[in-house]
């Protein structure tokens, strides 16, 4: 199979433009056109970082669209509680320590 080196910035330009949101189906996999392409450029800056891996990033997602369907709602607030539920589904766990250390760190790179 012919593997092609894909440029970021053009995938960014594509998914961004007007035409892409109009033409695509507003609620493809129930969630509007602006989540999912904020889904996708998420993946890819966590794969570009090298922060997760494809598999990861799949678990992940999974995890976090079964909690929110467990729990009958669209997003998911950044707690502890939500983390670990999501994460349980996966396999995976993270202590508080981690995690408050996590938050702390995101809100400074604000």
């Amino acid at each position: 199979m012919d593997t092609k080196e894909v440029d970021v910035t053009d995938v960014v330009r594509i998914l961004k433009t007007p035409k892409f949101i109009k033409d695509v189906p507003k609620f493809l996999n129930a969630r509007q056109t602006r989540e999912n392409i904020n889904v996708v450029l998420t993946a890819m800056i966590l794969l570009d970082k090298g922060y997760l891996d494809g598999k990861d990033i799949a678990h992940g997602l999974n995890a976090y669209f079964l909690t929110c369907r467990d729990r009958n709602t669209e997003i998911l607030k950044l707690d502890y509680q939500n983390v670990m539920q999501a994460l349980r589904i996966c396999g995976r766990a993270m202590s508080e320590k981690i995690f408050k250390m996590w938050c702390d760190k995101m809100k400074g790179s604000n």
